[in-house]
């Protein structure tokens, strides 16, 4: 079963963070996430279960359990994702960074070289970005769209006083997509794109008996048109990715954030990441994951950026989430394994915390012998 957050209007996706903590009035900009966080789509998903009255408030104590309990989710989220419907089929969009790729380009340019990637980027002095590009991969970015907001009190729905006033706005528009060169290469009509979430095993969203909802998604109270279907597309095209590998290395493409717990010193963690090299406090992390998800797993290295990231706020105890060392999407890591290894790891995900909820959703990609 899967979810599709369909959107008829730009969208404003928060971060876990202030819109400008040092800046207060017009020049406050509050900017879109290009793709909403996990966080984001399961907390829509429990709104619609607890609308129609198939679940009841949490009661549980950690942040990632308040979800799941409400969902009562048996196994996990997959995504969030950008379909885009062209040609009669779906086209799968992931993140990148703070860009949007198409997964289909990600996979052919991983399977086409011949060389190990570590060594390619090495010899070549290149970034991963730039390798990706020489292989064909586009990245996209959404047309941005500006808008002026008022702050208002939540209670009498007037201008806050202090630290109120008006604010920018600045929304993603999925209907157009802009090429990093800048042109619009992508345009499609509105109910042509959607968010999308795989929902891999069992939950009470399937005891829903309307399928198709409106609701509230994001900041500023946006709509969306929630359709809920039969199918996994993310999870069929792991599974087809699979279907003739038995056993060998792999890469496996992370497509959203990936959490871990750390120490206080989060500002080495940044500072060893700017460049894009994977702090080692990290890398131990997802070494213990992958241990956890199956012994026959052997972590090869890491490519990719990480820093901090907080995991939202929590409207049950009215604090926000703790902050984690986090992988950012579009990292690559290389394994050896079987097919049931590889499998586990997507079912499971790679993150240390909130892997119920789609954080370090990660795509297996079999490397040709």
């Amino acid at each position: 079963m899967h979810v599709l957050f369909r959107l008829y209007e730009p969208m404003l996706f928060r971060g876990p963070m202030e819109f400008s903590p040092f800046v207060r009035g017009p020049k406050t900009v509050a900017r879109s996430l290009i793709l909403p966080t996990p966080s984001t789509i399961a907390g829509a998903l429990a709104t619609l279960c607890l609308d129609a009255q198939k679940a009841r408030p949490p009661h549980a104590g950690g942040w990632e359990e308040e979800v799941t309990e409400v969902l009562g989710l048996d196994g996990a989220l997959k995504g969030p994702y950008l379909l885009v419907e062209s040609n009669g089929r779906g086209e799968i969009y992931t993140q990148f960074v703070n860009h949007l790729v198409m997964i289909d380009e990600i996979i052919r340019a991983l399977q086409s070289v011949d060389r190990d990637l570590k060594d390619i980027l090495i010899s070549g002095k290149k970034r991963l970005r730039e390798f990706l590009e020489e292989n064909h991969v586009r990245f996209y970015q959404p047309v941005l769209i500006e808008r002026v907001g008022i702050r208002l009190e939540r209670e009498h729905k007037r201008v806050v006083e202090r630290g109120g006033g008006p604010y920018t706005l600045q929304m993603v528009d999925y209907s157009k997509l802009r090429s990093s060169r800048g042109e619009i290469v992508v345009n499609k009509t509105m109910d042509s794109v959607s968010v999308a979430v795989d929902i891999h095993g069992t939950s009470k969203i399937s005891n829903i008996e309307k399928k198709e909802n409106i609701l509230r998604l994001g900041g500023e109270g946006r709509l969306s048109y929630v359709m809920i279907k039969e199918g996994e597309p993310m999870t069929s095209m792991v599974k087809e990715l699979l279907a003739d590998f038995r056993k060998g290395e792999a890469y496996i493409y992370l497509i959203t954030y990936s959490l871990y717990k750390s120490d206080n010193n989060y500002a080495r963690i940044y500072e060893a990441c700017r460049g894009g090299f994977v702090a080692p406090s990290i890398l131990e992390r997802v070494e213990e994951v992958l241990k956890r998800v199956s012994q026959s797993l052997k972590p090869r290295y890491i490519i990719g950026e990480c820093g901090i990231l907080g995991a939202g706020y929590s409207v049950s105890i009215e604090a926000r989430k703790p902050i984690y060392a986090a992988l950012f999407p579009g990292a690559i890591i290389k394994v050896e394994g079987a097919k049931e290894d590889l499998l586990r790891l997507y079912e499971e995900g790679i993150s240390e915390e909130g892997s119920k909820i789609g954080y370090g959703t990660a795509i297996p990609i079999p490397i040709p012998t």
